[in-house]
């Protein structure tokens, strides 16, 4: 991958100023990326069996290109003793990819304790384009700020527009082709009831997305790309300034459109109509700790949820990927005897989280 970004500023006035920026990254992939997985295991661990279930290996190559940028204004008015914060931003987000995929010659059935060892098929030579899309969007956000700035109320609307064309990476034909728009509304508002070191909080964020794309390529829609979905985000909590140490907690609950499968096990049909929930507890911490020492960490208890499966036949089951518990630990200590010297380290941890919409396969937790 390569990237390159710039960014300027310019103060027109000291009550105005104009931003831009602009982005390039290049992205080139290949070899056995996901084309090595185990599919349609049980739960000992081995892929059924079969000329048109087994296992099959593949080999991809692909390219990503993408073009970014963005625009705006921010302005600082007063009207009477309400304050505003006034930003107006355009931005635009072009990205072209495409993608090859060679299967081996036939299907076998392995165990992930015990593999079996099968010849890899050969990478493909080039990738076709398979997709265009251009994500643009023009905001409008106002921060008013109240009673001495003890209060600030965020409000914003985003028009977003989401253009997608699909092509077929054999013929170069196109398969389908979205052009939609949506305006989105984000609201948040902060409180500092007893001073500038607690601040209460709360925000809502609405938000459209590309859709996701088919990546199993035992899937009869393989490399299919789905129309755009909203997104929705809510959130509140508490932050808390200790001097050198700062403290926030927050609940939170994120709802998102998700692609679930129908049809045969060996050769399904994805489709977008499925839907994942997750709601949680969040507390992080960071600061100094005493003179050359710093802290930073947090730990996150989530539930995943699915609400929307295939038939209904998985609604109220956990969400693929999604522990109950997370948390980490980070810190820093400058040396005393060697200046600019800075020694780090940090551990991780999650529990388990199910691999399956059945919830019949589980890793369990881990540490790092």
């Amino acid at each position: 991958s390569n990237a390159l970004i710039t960014r300027a500023e310019y103060e027109i006035s000291p009550k105005l100023s104009a931003f831009a920026g602009v982005g390039v990254m290049t992205h080139d992939y290949f070899g056995f990326i996901n084309g090595t997985h185990v599919r349609n295991i049980n739960a000992q661990g081995t892929s059924t069996a079969g000329p048109s279930t087994g296992t099959m290996t593949s080999g991809q190559r692909g390219y990503a290109d993408n073009l970014a940028s963005e625009a705006g204004l921010r302005a600082r008015i007063k009207t009477g003793e309400i304050g505003h914060e006034l930003v107006l931003q355009a931005s635009n987000l072009d990205q072209e990819s495409g993608a090859a995929n060679a299967n081996s010659s036939s299907r076998y059935t392995t165990n992930i304790y015990n593999p079996t060892t099968m010849a890899m098929p050969a990478i493909p030579g080039s990738a076709p384009k398979t997709s265009d899309t251009t994500l643009s969007s023009l905001a409008l956000i106002d921060t008013l700020s109240f009673l001495g700035d003890r209060v600030q109320l965020t409000l914003g609307l985003r028009n977003q527009t989401v253009k997608t064309t699909n092509f077929n990476a054999t013929t170069g034909a196109v398969t389908s082709r979205y052009d939609k728009s949506a305006v989105t509304p984000a609201v948040a508002v902060v409180i500092k009831p007893w001073g500038p070191s607690v601040s209460l909080y709360a925000n809502y964020v609405e938000g459209l997305s590309k859709g996701d794309a088919v990546t199993d390529t035992t899937a009869a829609n393989y490399g299919h790309v789905f129309a755009p979905y909203r997104t929705e985000q809510k959130e509140g909590g508490v932050k808390w300034n200790a001097g050198s140490f700062s403290h926030t907690a927050n609940i939170f609950e994120i709802t998102k459109p998700t692609l679930v499968t129908i049809g045969s096990s060996s050769n399904p049909t994805y489709t977008d109509g499925g839907e994942k929930r997750v709601r949680g507890i969040e507390w992080n911490t960071f600061g100094e700790i005493m003179r050359n020492v710093r802290l930073l960490g947090g730990a996150t208890y989530s539930q995943g949820v699915q609400t929307k499966t295939a038939y209904g036949r998985n609604d109220g089951k956990e969400a693929i990927g999604v522990p109950r518990w997370q948390g980490n630990i980070g810190a820093e200590w400058d040396s005393p005897w060697l200046a600019g010297l800075t020694m780090f380290g940090r551990v991780q941890a999650s529990s388990s989280q199910y691999l399956d919409s059945a919830n019949t396969l589980r890793i369990p937790g881990w540490s790092q």
